[in-house]
């Protein structure tokens, strides 16, 4: 156990879990530079914030290796100049990171233009998920949209181990570096305030960059 984890853990168990399945033993993601904690609804959920707690508890990788921030960003020209926070992102957890690139990402015409070093998850396949301890300011029916790249395919999203809805990305991005917002691929229902668990049930073929949940 890291001591950056178990410092959020001890935080985390000061509060209310409000809305958590009992037992659950993820807490939200922090560190020197992402000191916010729980994500907020509505609001952006970034893909690359998962729980810590590790493989099983915030997430499910068919690996250890993060490919993103591990052997691929260590390779000559993919930590870009004064990037090494987001290059090698959470490099001893399994779910494989990395982030978007000048020369990759930004050096062709595409089809939204995402942020400067915009972490995502990648390399992924089906059957993996991460957890997401959220904050939801006000209980209701939300717009899931995401910021994604590549295949057309199907993810899930549950609250609290209960299934919340299933979503489609609505074409083919031609590149794992060519990214499309994706707006209104559906709605999602909150039914409490408070601290709730959601979960992105991973499918392969996407790069998964945020997801924005918008009333």
């Amino acid at each position: 156990m890291t001591l950056t984890f178990l410092l959020t853990f001890l935080s985390f168990n000061c509060w209310s879990k409000n809305n958590i399945p009992k037992g659950y033993n993820g807490v939200p993601f922090k560190d020197s530079i992402y000191t916010k904690g729980a994500q907020v609804i509505p609001g952006r959920i970034e893909c690359k914030y998962f729980d810590l707690g590790g493989e099983g508890v915030a997430y499910h990788d068919f690996d250890s290796i993060n490919k993103g921030s591990g052997p691929y960003n260590h390779q000559p020209g993919h930590c870009e100049l004064g990037a090494e926070y987001v290059a090698y992102f959470r490099l001893n957890e399994g779910v494989d990171l990395s982030y978007t690139k000048e020369k990759l990402d930004f050096s062709h015409s595409s089809i939204f233009t995402p942020e400067r070093r915009q972490g995502f998850i990648g390399w992924t396949r089906d059957g993996e998920w991460c957890n997401y301890t959220v904050n939801v300011k006000k209980a209701g029916i939300y717009k899931v949209n995401l910021l994604y790249s590549n295949e057309i395919q199907m993810f899930k999203l549950s609250i609290n181990g209960q299934p919340a809805g299933e979503y489609s990305t609505p074409l083919k991005t031609g590149s794992p570096h060519n990214w499309k917002y994706a707006e209104n691929l559906g709605i999602i229902t909150f039914p409490k305030a408070g601290l709730n668990l959601l979960t992105l049930y991973i499918s392969g073929g996407i790069n998964y960059a945020y997801l924005d949940f918008t009333n």
